[in-house]
């Protein structure tokens, strides 16, 4: 096994069968989180989303786990967040999730949680990678903790609607794209147990169809099921239900970025705004940062992935913050993005507005284009020769009216071109300008 970074921005992840998820390194993977985020006889929770492949993967952890002396409480399909939740709820050692979120279904991941329901610190995932690579082989080990099968379904239910008790959603129709993954049954209970009339979409899973032309990746597609059903907005999760965005019924979608707006503002208003802080990503849309300011909120930019949101959100003090990804965070209620609180926030503020489509008033987006370019292999930018020039072509061309991200994915052998302009012809000749020249750059490397 060859000395590489595991863990990437969020857990580990890959094609199944294929390094790392094969079920010698898996193994290995579960007895090394087993001893060091744990001891003899330590619980873990575990969940997984709906992939053809959990149930192999899972064989493969739990069998590392138990050598590790630990025993395994199986809560079967879970939401991401919902596992993060409830370690800490029930007082579990740490928790596991095996999912590869928006990912397709041919690939995987482990994502660990600490007992506090928090995502590792990069220290705890270096220790587990150092141990993963310092065993030989756990053939000879024996199988000592235990495996149970769990149900925390209800509990997650409650624990979520305690957060929004005076929320009423009767009388109003809601659509639902459960992307075929892990809230495809437990999201529309929340909404039924709210009162609204629920109508979903995408929620007969197969193992194959998880993200597959549905869920976040897809929200565009939702208006023409609005329609349909007649409803009055919906809400899109993607595959473990980490994320949301919701869509109203002209078709617009309203990402992460509205909700930290309205979310501040609103907090704001009635005083509860902790340390007047809200905290994005680089890919955060520049009309947040303007509208943000105008409101005297501060506004702080992290690197992509919720734990960099995470993290700065502890360090400055902050409460509230998230992607436009619809990955959003409230500290004051999860430890982690959670795709659900994500809906039922858009709902509360909604209703304090007077109406979601109110919820894109007080804040004018700039135009912004993403474009994915698959690699091979992620040659560091600064050591392509030609890229410094290329970016520093492309930041004249939007010149003050807007910006340029240029970065690898942290879980897809994808780079992430993102441009943004007040102006959509600037930003077209910018993109247009990039996808040329970087392809062509990495076209040399490969």
């Amino acid at each position: 096994m060859g000395r590489e970074k595991l863990f990437g921005t969020d857990g580990i992840r890959g094609e199944v069968n294929s390094y790392p998820l094969q079920k010698e390194v898996v193994e290995k993977i579960g007895f090394a989180a087993g001893k060091v985020l744990g001891k003899a006889k330590s619980r873990v929770l575990a969940g997984y989303d709906t992939r053809e492949s959990c149930e192999e993967i899972k064989k493969w952890l739990f069998t590392g786990l138990s050598k590790a002396k630990v025993d395994v409480f199986d809560c079967g399909v879970f939401t991401t967040p919902a596992v993060s939740a409830m370690v800490k709820k029930k007082e579990f050692d740490f928790g596991v999730v095996i999912s590869a979120s928006h990912n397709p279904y041919y690939d995987n991941g482990i994502k660990f949680f600490s007992k506090s329901g928090e995502k590792l610190s990069e220290n705890e995932e270096n220790e587990i990678e150092n141990l993963i690579f310092e065993i030989e082989s756990l053939n000879n080990d024996k199988i000592e903790g235990k495996i149970e099968k769990i149900d925390l379904e209800e509990e997650y239910i409650n624990w979520v609607m305690d957060f929004f008790p005076d929320l009423n959603l009767e009388k109003k129709t809601i659509l639902l794209d459960t992307a075929n993954g892990a809230s495809y049954k437990i999201a529309p209970k929340v909404f039924w147990k709210l009162g609204a009339d629920v109508k979903v979409i995408n929620n007969t899973p197969d193992g194959k169809n998880i993200n597959e032309k549905c869920g976040s990746l897809y929200a565009n597609l939702l208006k023409e099921s609005l329609e349909k059903f007649g409803c009055n907005f919906g809400f899109t999760f993607d595959g473990d239900a980490d994320r949301c965005l919701a869509v109203i019924p002209s078709g617009k979608i309203l990402d992460g970025d509205y909700l930290l707006f309205n979310e501040a503002v609103l907090r704001k208003k009635a005083g509860t705004l902790k340390n007047n802080i809200v905290v994005g990503t680089v890919m955060s849309n520049y009309g947040l940062e303007k509208a943000l300011t105008r409101e005297k909120i501060d506004f702080f930019r992290a690197s992509v992935g919720d734990k960099y949101v995470y993290n700065a959100l502890k360090e400055k003090g902050g409460e509230i913050g998230g992607e436009p990804s619809g990955h959003i965070i409230l500290l004051d209620k999860s430890a982690t993005g959670d795709g659900i609180i994500t809906a039922l926030s858009y709902c509360q503020n909604g209703i304090k507005r007077g109406g979601l489509d109110k919820l894109t008033e007080g804040i004018e987006m700039c135009f912004q284009k993403i474009v994915n370019i698959k690699v091979k292999r992620k040659v560091p930018l600064n050591e392509l020769n030609g890229f410094y020039e290329i970016e520093e072509k492309a930041k004249e061309m939007v010149l003050d009216n807007g910006r340029i991200v240029l970065r690898y994915s942290g879980t897809e052998p994808l780079l992430r071109l993102m441009v943004e302009s007040e102006k959509e012809e600037i930003l077209d000749q910018t993109m247009n300008f990039l996808i040329e020249n970087l392809k062509e750059l990495l076209n040399k490397e490969e």
